[in-house]
């Protein structure tokens, strides 16, 4: 027999479920209740086994190279422009009208060939005339000698007309060369940079009315420009070797024949200038690189991955010295090839570090 109290909660659960039964709210109520029972009680029975974090590798890896320093020459480089260094005007020695025009601007030409042709037949009866004068001339000093020989004449009457003869062989000489003049020729290896004529254009040669036929460049010799900072200036002002490099990396020398003292009001950077006697063929306008040569110095020849910049915006690379000590040591690059930069600021020997950098502190 069940005991009082036991029928008590008997009955009670009884009723419980009827009112459950029969409220659809209290059902939906009891049924959450129920869940978070399972949830908290699923919760209890989860393993107390403590997860320790995984273990997290603190080692860097470094990677670095043994370098020994050694005498390089040392440039500082600059953008620059190749020119002629020379040019001449072309002008007119003759009276006429331009019938030929043989080459255009930029032509590139040899010591003799035509650029244009000017006609004037006034020279060619000019030397016809001269012709004459010669053969008259020559004609009477050859009968005056004659003459003097038969005692009918004199010495004197000889030597006039030798002089006679001698001015019409000049004038004759003169007019031929007026008449060679009809062309206008290259004076020597070049580049004709402009013709200002045309065909049918008449020129003169007369006093300050001469025509400018054209200019022509020499392009044996080039003066190259460039401009340094202040900076720059001051770490060349010796300087008198440099080398020219074009974008094939063809090279040449060159030297130094200005350094400007005073600064563009502009830019504030100063003019620099040299010459070369154009072994790789520039042309006048083409850009190059100028390297020019300050001296000797120590320098070491690494990867452009040991590179950084520093605190002060500097470049800079870290290096093991030979006392196992990790040092930043400011640097500068002052030339450059296949292999990588050649810079300056290392100690003769020392371990460049590669990479890893930002982990050598």
């Amino acid at each position: 027999m069940l005991k009082f109290h036991d029928k008590i909660i008997q009955i009670f659960h009884m009723r419980a479920l009827k009112s459950i039964n029969a409220n659809p709210k209290l059902r939906l109520i009891v049924a959450i209740i129920f869940i978070i029972i399972l949830w908290m009680f699923s919760g209890l029975l989860k393993s107390s086994k403590k997860v320790e974090p995984a273990e997290i590798s603190k080692e860097v890896h470094i990677k670095s190279m043994q370098s020994t320093g050694g005498i390089k020459t040392k440039y500082v480089v600059f953008t620059a422009t190749a020119f002629a260094n020379d040019s001449v005007d072309l002008i007119t020695q003759i009276t006429g009208r331009v019938v030929k025009k043989f080459v255009s601007d930029g032509a590139r030409l040899k010591t003799g060939d035509k650029i244009i042709q000017i006609d004037n037949p006034a020279l060619a009866e000019r030397v016809d005339q001269m012709k004459d004068a010669v053969k008259s001339a020559k004609l009477r000093y050859e009968s005056s000698i004659e003459l003097k020989m038969k005692q009918l004449g004199s010495q004197l009457d000889v030597e006039n007309a030798k002089t006679a003869l001698n001015a019409a062989e000049a004038d004759l000489a003169a007019a031929q060369i007026a008449l060679g003049n009809s062309f206008i020729i290259a004076p020597f290896d070049g580049v004709i940079d402009s013709i200002f004529v045309q065909e049918g254009d008449m020129l003169s040669n007369m006093g300050s009315g001469q025509s400018l036929i054209g200019k022509f460049i020499n392009m044996k010799s080039v003066v190259v420009k460039a401009y340094a900072s202040q900076k720059e200036r001051e770490e060349i002002q010796n300087s008198n070797e440099a080398v020219i490099i074009n974008d094939n990396g063809q090279t040449s020398d060159a030297k130094i024949t200005l350094i400007s003292s005073s600064a563009d009001q502009h830019n504030g950077t100063f003019l620099i200038k040299a010459v070369s006697n154009n072994s790789i063929s520039l042309v006048d306008g083409e850009s190059v690189k100028l390297k020019v040569k300050v001296g000797d110095v120590q320098a070491h020849n690494v990867p452009v991955s040991t590179l950084i910049i520093d605190k002060d915006g500097d470049l800079a690379v870290k290096a093991i010295d030979e006392n196992k000590s990790i040092k930043e040591y400011k640097t500068i690059i002052i030339d450059e090839d296949d292999k990588g930069v050649w810079i300056t600021g290392l100690p003769e020997k020392c371990e460049v570090i590669l990479a890893g950098q930002s982990y050598s502190n």
